[in-house]
């Protein structure tokens, strides 16, 4: 009895010193401690400072021609205007701002943020201007924090801005690099098109779509998961775009007019 007393006095001794040695040199880990993000750490201690990586909203553009034959659009690419007339799209591009998600639980808030100069007054906005263009599908519009169910995602396709200020931009923000070639008459176009109207003559023309904005309202079931980016897809039927327009017989301020009243029915989940 003494002995088996003795042994298990030792094997306490002994356990209680390795545990003893273990706690001692063990060191808490840092890391992301809020399950929403994107590099959420289950075997953190301690919340590490601003480390964690929110999900983002990704909208995955989809440019397409609803035919006989659907197709996905390039630049460059070959189309039919609704009476069997030829042209190149080379280019076709617009911006989008103001992106929100609604549900029966609220709007998501997008956090980024940025600071602009209009008219002499600063303001902070939702820094989610993107520039939609052929040739590219992916656009990461801003993160947020909060996981809810939404129904309908909603933006304006045009930019409401004038007389701003470039020089308060970063040199690498969106807008500086476009002050160029989308920037005009202190307003920023809301679609420009690089076309040729006639195959025969090869000659690009350039449509400029100027101070208008359209509210683009979109149905649907959005659920964002834990750890994980928000990614919805939204198509643009270009057949759509550019319903009724003849390439040969209408004027260019017919053209215009066409693709302003054409804008929010091309869009669609």
């Amino acid at each position: 009895m003494k002995e088996k007393i003795l042994k298990i006095a030792s094997f306490i001794l002994v356990f209680g010193s390795m545990m003893f040695l273990y706690t001692s040199c063990y060191e808490p880990q840092e890391g992301c401690l809020n399950p929403i993000a994107t590099n959420y750490n289950v075997h953190a201690d301690d919340a590490c400072d601003e480390c964690c990586t929110l999900p983002n909203l990704i909208l995955q553009v989809m440019h397409r021609y609803q035919g006989v034959d659907t197709f996905s659009v390039s630049p460059g690419d070959t189309l039919l205007d609704d009476f069997g007339q030829a042209y190149f799209l080379n280019q076709f591009e617009y911006f989008i701002n103001e992106v929100s998600l609604t549900g029966m639980d609220g709007e998501m808030a997008l956090l980024d943020s940025v600071q602009i100069s209009e008219n002499g007054f600063v303001q902070t906005i939702v820094d989610d201007i993107r520039l939609i263009r052929l040739g590219r599908t992916s656009y990461t519009i801003g993160s947020f924090d909060e996981l809810k169910t939404y129904d309908q995602l909603t933006f304006k396709l045009g930019l409401g801005f004038d007389q701003l200020d470039f020089d308060f931009f970063s040199e690498d923000y969106l807008l500086r690099e476009f002050q160029d070639s989308l920037y005009i008459g202190d307003k920023f176009v809301s679609i420009q098109t690089d076309v040729v109207l006639d195959t025969m003559s090869q000659v690009n023309t350039t449509l400029n779509v100027l101070d208008q904005q359209f509210d683009i309202v979109l149905t649907g079931m959005f659920e964002p998961s834990l750890g994980s980016d928000l990614r919805i897809n939204v198509e643009v039927d270009l057949k759509k775009w550019f319903e009724g327009i003849s390439v040969l017989n209408d004027s260019e301020t017919e053209i215009i007019a066409k693709l302003s009243a054409n804008a929010t029915n091309a869009f669609s989940l």
